[in-house]
């Protein structure tokens, strides 16, 4: 056959032509190298995007770990679609020197793990030690005045605070942060009675805050557990400010429910004085 015939158009293989010949399972195995990269990185995009939510979005710890899920089974399936190449990796000979690197980084990663873990738990039981909390801030603005600590100290029942809060805009999410920040505070350095509680959406539960008597939001409904003495606490207006209840007004709460005995009004009588139980006006 003559160049010229070699180099005509008619005797060039067409793209159609070659996508005819090569069977399916060969043009998979072909791309099969890209489907492992785009794994790859979908999995390991999945698992930082998860863990910075985690880390920076409050409340969306659920949709965090199905995020990092997601990603941890996409790399799952990458590993398992690239077995061949990952047997290679970990028993060839480079793949030894890259295991015994692997095994000291996990080590080491599980040892900050547990050693984080352990003095978050520390951190957040009741009462911890002074040592393990340090506010560096100039105002200490993360600490709670001595008054304060010692209220909590001398808790004689334990207390339920009932926190009534809209979240459903900025600024009343807002409030709840910081409000929320100062009630963990206040039940971390609760002595030997334990303080709790609880966020109650009146818009959702209407019925609980009628069962405390609480007409204005937001608001705290300080209750004793045993003697089930309760103060009403209501709070600023979020729009206004976020830190709409002070460390003082829940301190004031706390001394009115563990008051020993409950305040009493004595009437004397037998001097002429007015009768307490008569309400005409002439007398």
């Amino acid at each position: 056959m003559s160049t010229e015939q070699q180099n005509s158009p008619t005797s060039r293989p067409t793209p159609d032509s070659l996508r005819k010949k090569t069977p399916f399972l060969e043009n998979l195995k072909r791309n099969t190298q890209s489907i492992r990269q785009a794994l790859a990185f979908a999995g390991i995009g999945a698992i930082v995007v998860g863990v910075l939510i985690w880390i920076f979005l409050r409340g969306l710890e659920g949709p965090s770990y199905i995020v990092i899920g997601i990603g941890l089974t996409i790399l799952l399936v990458d590993a398992i679609i690239s077995l061949a190449t990952v047997r290679q990796a970990v028993f060839g000979r480079r793949g030894r020197y890259g295991l015994n690197t692997a095994i000291v980084f996990i080590v080491f990663l599980t040892i900050a793990v547990i050693v984080n873990f352990s003095l978050h738990w520390a951190v957040d039981r009741p009462n911890p030690a002074a040592w393990l909390r340090v506010d560096t801030t100039a105002t200490k603005q993360f600490l709670l005045e001595e008054q304060v600590v010692n209220t909590l100290e001398n808790l004689k029942e334990p207390v339920k605070i009932t926190a009534f809060f809209a979240t459903n805009t900025a600024a009343d999410a807002a409030a709840w942060r910081d409000t929320e920040d100062m009630l963990s505070e206040f039940r971390r350095r609760s002595g030997d009675f334990e303080l709790t509680y609880e966020l109650v959406d009146p818009e959702i539960n209407p019925n609980v805050a009628t069962g405390f008597g609480v007409t204005q939001f937001p608001a705290l409904a300080i209750q004793g557990s045993e003697s089930l003495r309760t103060e009403i606490v209501v709070g600023a207006n979020p729009n206004e400010t976020s830190g709409v209840f002070t460390e003082q007004q829940v301190v004031t709460g706390l001394l009115v429910i563990n008051e020993i005995r409950q305040k009493k009004v004595l009437f004397v009588t037998g001097h002429s004085e007015r009768d307490v139980l008569d309400i005409n006006e002439s007398t």
